[in-house]
């Protein structure tokens, strides 16, 4: 236990210490701190693995919060020699990697990502196809790191208790703009407004389980984040967020009705509407007003052209699509069949259809689609399996652990209606965390000091039926 907290205080320290540093020296100093702090990773990962993923995690909320080099996050240095110091030590201590392609998502992700770097070879752009490629490389590495590391429920745990209390960090920035700045839909934490708000969304259900099952602190970091969480994501005035918000909620207030847990939804009820009060409504209300007056789908530049211009690739790509990446360099050929103005606005070729499935469907084509709601399918089956081996054997940590993995997993994938997020590191680490859970379900809790707060015994949960 103290070894685990001693990494704890480590990792907090070593990202205040990047963030103090990258503040205090002067631009000629950030290649020589970028170069340290990649030797300091490379170590740490070779020496414990663990260490390096936490941070790893760790830096994916605060993707726009710590920039150390123009143009380049710290998540992604931090990701980039994490991967490479993971494959080093596996290689150097003559690990089979057979093992890592044992897993029920293995050939799903293999069959989808062989397709991405195949498109290759018929995209309309190579240029563009060739920059997406080492995006694509590193997820796929992340989500095999990802499931090989995580080899026990603690760990599990504790990697989604970092990036909670990352998030925390990044919503409370969001919240700090908002109250003292008066900026709505800015780009703080993960991405932009939208991008940020899905992340709170993918939290939310942790925040929830950390809430009801966790320690003392843990309750603390649970409440805090989905009252933050909450006031951030209405600043963010995103309509998408809305609609996928009550989703979650009723799921959530669901899931809870089922064992019995009325005071539970009382609870968070009443915390949801004090935060609320903060919540700018008015703002909203002119969001929501602009998309039932149908501006999405008049404006050139709304979700609904952009839809448009994917159906008028996907009718003329419909098997293999338009290539990975080449929405945007086929963009205006088609736009401007829709509306001539187009052509005369101009603006970068890097184009998104803002839609996950518009988008796979455009660039990958039928068959892609098919191949991802492949890996959609599995991922799903496999929370499925592992949450019924957990009800039976009646383990309610890990089986609302898991819960929680499900409707965070179901929420982005909702959202990813109306987002790009093909290339999102969260997509990817849901993915991963879904296959930990699946090797995990059947495994022994030995590595988890259950107290009452974890068990059944939980004010919450006491006397809950399974």
């Amino acid at each position: 236990m103290k070894v685990r907290r001693l990494n704890g205080v480590l990792i907090a320290l070593a990202v205040l210490a990047v963030l103090v540093i990258g503040r205090l020296i002067p631009q000629q100093g950030e290649t020589i701190l970028l170069w340290l702090l990649s030797a300091g990773v490379g170590i740490a990962v070779l020496l414990r693995p663990v260490l390096g993923l936490y941070m790893m995690v760790g830096l994916i909320p605060l993707t726009n919060e710590i920039v150390l080099v123009e143009g380049v996050s710290t998540s992604r240095i931090v990701g980039m020699v994490t991967i490479g110091a993971w494959l080093v030590g596996k290689l150097a201590r003559r690990e089979p990697l057979s093992a890592l392609t044992s897993g029920s998502m293995t050939w799903p992700i293999i069959s989808y990502t062989s397709l991405v770097v195949l498109s290759g070879l018929w995209a309309e752009s190579s240029s563009l196809w060739t920059a997406a490629m080492p995006t694509v490389v590193r997820l796929v590495l992340m989500f095999f790191m990802v499931s090989d590391i995580v080899t026990s429920w603690s760990r599990l745990r504790n990697l989604i208790l970092i990036l909670l209390c990352s998030g925390l960090l990044a919503t409370t920035i969001g919240a700090y703009v908002f109250f003292f700045q008066g900026t709505l839909r800015a780009s703080w934490g993960y991405g932009t407004a939208n991008g940020f708000s899905s992340l709170v969304l993918v939290l939310l259900p942790f925040a929830f389980y950390f809430f009801v099952h966790g320690r003392k602190l843990e309750r603390s970091i649970g409440l805090l984040s989905v009252a933050v969480g909450v006031v951030a994501l209405g600043a963010s005035v995103t309509r998408t967020s809305l609609v996928i918000g009550l989703f979650l909620l009723l799921y959530q207030f669901w899931e809870w009705r089922q064992v019995g847990q009325r005071r539970l939804i009382v609870v968070v009820a009443i915390v949801l509407v004090v935060a609320s009060l903060f919540v700018p409504w008015d703002a909203i209300a002119d969001r929501m007003a602009g998309l039932v007056a149908g501006d999405e789908i008049t404006t050139i530049e709304g979700r609904g052209f952009r839809w448009r211009v994917a159906v008028l690739q996907i009718l003329d790509h419909p098997v293999l699509g338009v290539g990975y990446a080449n929405y945007g360099a086929a963009y205006y050929t088609y736009a401007g069949k829709l509306d001539p103005r187009v052509l005369f606005l101009g603006g970068s070729a890097r184009k998104v259809v803002h839609s996950l499935y518009f988008g796979i469907l455009a660039e990958l084509g039928v068959a892609g689609l098919v191949l991802f709601a492949w890996l959609i399918g599995t991922s799903l089956k496999v929370l499925r399996s592992a949450i019924s081996r957990e009800r039976e054997l009646d383990r309610q940590d890990t089986r609302w652990l898991l819960v929680a993995l499900r409707i965070s997993f179901l929420c982005y994938l909702l959202y990813s209606v109306a987002l790009s997020t093909e290339d999102s590191k969260l997509l990817w680490l849901l993915f991963a965390l879904v296959e930990v859970a699946g090797r995990l379900a059947p495994a022994p809790l030995a590595d988890v000091a259950l107290t009452p707060e974890h068990s059944s015994e939980s004010p919450y949960l006491a006397g809950s039926a399974t």
